[in-house]
């Protein structure tokens, strides 16, 4: 086989998994070169365990970072040090299965063409009680413009873990934080942001296995939530440019859901992260806080039933029984905002 496909792993600090992810790249049905890619941690363990290996033969070398460049610099490093046609980057805390590689190989052969390749995933580790996998909306050869109206449609759906890139096209597109300050979801809002145009292709076999750990369970925070809510709006661009007004309208009130989810979330975090970024010239959040502030009662009127159904809700179902009981608080929520988000979608594509 040619030089086609590299693994990289990139890791920073943490060892507990990181065994187990390099094994089962070495374990993999057609082996290719792997790349460990350490961002400056302060031990030698990583290179150790490549030693290890080089002495048996094994093709897996070790680059370390003069200075850590941050979760996506870093996957920007692997990018740079990959020397085949494609690269994948396998988290330090995941597994492929043995025929990941094998799998890519047969399709890309197929398809010289692909740029974007992808396998659904597996959920597995801390709370998993099955074998979960993704809802991969998206399968065999298609273009990246059908991922924007799938993620309108049924919400972010590539999975950007089990990912298979064309060098050139991460070499051109590095990933980048959407802010210095929000830099949570940022490989959701590359992949979304690069794929329009792109020959994609999606594989429906479960070949990656993503951990679910105490470091990464929960991570619903207003600063991803906030990048999420960008990832709909730059969907919502594409296809409002594409001419496709119904899945952009439907991409726009995800993207105003995503930012009321962050403020009730959070309130008070979600108005200190706003301030801090427009005191950085955040050009989205800019737009976002303009258009909040034409509509500041709308969303205090909103936010005060919210909390009184919330209420209701809770002495209903303490006071109940059988039906009442099952009362969701979440539909009349949803109700409430509905006028919202509309309202928002309305305004954004009203632009010129």
């Amino acid at each position: 086989m040619r030089n086609l496909v590299s693994i990289t792993i990139p890791v920073f600090e943490r060892t507990e998994f990181f065994r187990e992810a390099l094994d089962s790249a070495l374990r993999q049905s057609v082996s290719c070169p792997i790349i460990v890619v350490d961002n400056n941690s302060s031990h030698s363990t990583f290179k150790e365990e490549v030693v290890r290996h080089q002495d048996r033969g094994r093709n897996v070398t070790y680059a370390k970072q003069h200075e850590n460049t941050g979760l996506f610099g870093n996957w920007n490093a692997c990018a740079k040090l990959a020397k085949s046609e494609y690269f994948v980057v396998l988290c330090d805390d995941d597994v492929l299965e043995k025929n990941y590689i094998e799998d890519f190989v047969k399709i890309q052969r197929l398809h010289p063409q692909i740029e974007l390749y992808a396998t659904k995933l597996r959920w597995f580790g801390k709370g998993v009680k099955e074998a979960n996998q993704w809802k991969f909306f998206r399968q065999g050869l298609f273009t990246g413009n059908a991922i924007c109206e799938d993620a309108a449609k049924h919400g972010l759906c590539w999975p950007t873990n089990s990912t298979v890139y064309r060098t050139a096209l991460i070499r051109d597109n590095p990933w980048r934080n959407p802010s210095p300050i929000r830099h949570s979801n940022a490989d959701w809002h590359q992949i979304y942001s690069i794929a329009p145009g792109r020959i994609c292709y999606g594989n429906p076999k479960p070949l990656y296995n993503l951990r679910v750990h105490d470091a990464n369970a929960g991570r619903r925070n207003v600063y991803a939530t906030l990048t999420q809510a960008e990832v709909f709006f730059v969907i919502a661009e594409e296809l409002r440019k594409q001419g496709k007004v119904e899945f952009a309208h439907t991409a726009y009130v995800r993207s105003a859901t995503c930012v009321l989810n962050c403020f009730l979330l959070n309130p008070t975090g979600f108005s200190q992260l706003v301030q801090r970024c427009l005191a950085d010239g955040d050009p989205f959040v800019e737009f976002i806080h303009d258009f909040w502030g034409q509509r500041s009662r709308t969303i205090r009127s909103v936010l005060n039933y919210t909390d009184r159904v919330r209420q209701l809700a809770l002495w209903m179902r303490v006071r109940s029984t059988r039906y009442l009981s099952r009362f969701s608080p979440g539909i009349f929520e949803s109700l409430a905002m509905g006028d919202f988000k509309r309202d928002f979608a309305g305004y954004c594509q009203q632009r010129s």
